[in-house]
């Protein structure tokens, strides 16, 4: 009741603060309520500096000035990529590396610091690092150019002549209204140490067509302007007014919920059965079991039969979702002494499948719904009630009818990449903390931080320890400061 009665609390705070959050009208001269002289705005001004003697090709002031603010926000990953630009546009290779790898220790996945790093070591004539480094960078992010032609410079560089040819000719194709003058010629330089003469005199002809009779630009930084190379400043979203709307809560259940709201208790599901917008409730009735309430114009009436409970549920969570994409929303009650799951129809009435999904002899305290794999169909991540671990389960169905699918739920923790040692767990969040535009899982632990386990693109869950996070009784993660970067909230020992 206690943890109930803390999540109630912390939604109410997360409501006051997102009503309060009133976008300002364009050009509202109170729009942000920020100092010329606080440090966001000096940030902004020293990277904004810096960005024009980088465009200008002004390394030395560029990274005199980044130095400033990185003195200023030192776990920016956006001014220590700038500063790595900066030391590559001075052919400082080595400095260039050192600030590459501060941004993928801040950013793991920054495809801009790997292409930075592979570019510095190509420049220090050590094709091999610069290998491993671009591959990475093109796996991030397939579609630039430039990074094609620069690992075909050190694949040339290893001799390894057909990964240099296939390098250089998909980066022509990745662009091909643009003349590639340079890489035709060491596309043809590849070609003939490979021993394919014909295909080399073809591209040496395409070289020569497009140079207009000069040679080629062969200097260290050729295919290095891209768009990874480009300075970097901080987005900054319109803010609210320093000023939130004046707001006031007042107690409304007697005139929502009526005499019969003693009897209800959490957890509680939120569902709009009919899609009309108006949400009604899915929650506990003491001594009978499960009841929806529906919304009717902002009142609420128990609809239905109420779906009984065994008297040791201990129920804990209730999770709605489209399980399996049919537009119809579906119900996962979480509980120690077992799960439910209820197929809703709109009208409000639920089918109990729990024992058919197998999720009935589910013993969980806490969990999720994420498509962790781009089915279209919402998988289950839950906390075990017995062990504190965390299980994966994978749904699926198939048809029994004319429009009748059922559902079950299969555990695949053990191929998904989860650790088999993870046993203290408390609850999990979905968030893409590594900005991939996919989503990840973190989970909190009892006596440790919480764990970021990153989901692979078409892989799995890789386990990632981050510095600096910390142990809490709760957490939640999201964007609190509106720079497009996720945040992470741990409470514990009597503080956030």
């Amino acid at each position: 009741m206690l943890g109930q009665i803390g999540q109630s609390l912390y939604l109410l705070v997360l409501a006051i603060c997102l009503i309060g959050c009133k976008r300002s009208p364009s050009g509202s001269s109170s729009q942000t309520g920020v100092s010329p002289n606080d440090p966001s705005e000096k940030f902004l001004s020293l990277m904004n500096a810096g960005k024009d003697y980088q465009d200008q090709g002004d390394a030395t002031n560029a990274l005199a000035i980044y130095k400033e603010a990185a003195a200023l926000v030192p776990s920016d990953p956006d001014v220590h990529l700038n500063l790595a630009n900066g030391y590559l546009l001075s052919d400082a290779g080595a400095e260039a590396i050192r600030e590459a790898d501060e941004v993928l220790r801040l950013e793991p996945n920054s495809a801009a610091a790997y292409f930075i790093k592979g570019s510095a070591y190509l420049r220090l004539l050590n094709p091999e690092e610069s290998v491993k480094a671009l591959e990475n960078s093109r796996k991030i992010d397939p579609g630039v150019t430039a990074t094609f032609f620069q690992l075909g410079m050190a694949r040339m560089g290893l001799k390894q002549w057909d990964e240099a040819i296939a390098a250089f000719q998909e980066g022509i194709r990745l662009d091909p209204n643009r003349l590639h003058s340079t890489a035709h010629y060491l596309l043809a330089q590849s070609l003939l140490r490979a021993g394919r003469k014909e295909e080399a005199q073809r591209e040496l002809q395409l070289h020569q067509s497009n140079i207009e009779g000069e040679g080629p630009a062969m200097g260290a930084g050729v295919f290095e302007r891209s768009k990874h190379t480009r300075a970097r400043i901080p987005f900054r979203l319109e803010q609210p007014e320093s000023e939130g709307v004046r707001i006031k809560f007042l107690d409304a259940t007697q005139e929502v919920l009526g005499d019969a709201a003693k009897k209800f208790s959490g957890p509680i599901g939120l569902i709009d059965a009919n899609r009309t917008g108006w949400n009604s409730l899915f929650l506990v009735e003491e001594g009978i079991g499960l009841r929806l309430l529906w919304n009717s114009n902002g009142v609420f009436h128990p609809h239905g039969l109420a779906y009984p409970a065994r008297p040791d549920a201990d129920y804990s969570k209730i999770l709605v979702g489209d399980l399996q994409n049919d537009r119809l929303d579906d119900i996962v009650v979480l509980g120690g002494g077992g799960s439910r799951l209820f197929r809703m129809g709109t009208n409000g009435l639920a089918m109990d499948v729990s024992s058919s999904s197998g999720l009935s002899t589910l013993s969980a305290i806490n969990g999720m719904l994420i498509d962790l794999d781009f089915t279209g169909k919402l998988d289950l991540v839950a906390v075990t009630g017995n062990s504190n671990e965390v299980q994966v389960l994978r749904q699926s169905g198939h048809m029994a009818g004319i429009g009748l699918q059922t559902m079950s739920f299969t555990n695949i923790t053990g191929t998904s990449g989860m650790p088999a040692t993870l046993r203290n767990a408390q609850a999990v969040v979905m968030e893409d903390w590594n900005r991939d535009h996919v989503m990840d899982v973190i989970v909190s632990r009892t006596d440790r931080p919480p764990l970021l386990l990153e989901k692979q693109r078409g892989g799995k869950l890789v386990p990632r320890e981050q510095n600096g996070w910390v142990g809490g009784s709760a957490f939640c993660a999201g964007d609190f400061d509106n720079d497009l970067r996720p945040d992470l909230a741990v409470v514990g020992a009597g503080s956030i």
